[in-house]
């Protein structure tokens, strides 16, 4: 495994890659048990990030 850590600035691409992550997530019993649906409100997100006040760090094995 060969991880790369970065700090990414929030995209319509990462918005998708963010989406199916917490899909696949909910997706997996039990992991999502006691946990309300995931609702992200995306306009908060980009008002944070349009202000300088956010920051996204991922975390990928090559591509993933």
């Amino acid at each position: 495994m060969n991880v790369t850590y970065a700090q990414e600035p929030l995209t319509v691409s990462l918005k998708c890659e963010i989406i199916t992550m917490a899909r696949g997530y909910y997706a997996t019993p039990p992991a999502h048990v006691g946990i309300p649906p995931y609702d992200f409100r995306w306009e908060v997100f980009d008002a944070l990030a349009d202000a300088g006040n956010l920051i996204i760090t991922t975390a990928r094995d090559g591509a993933e």
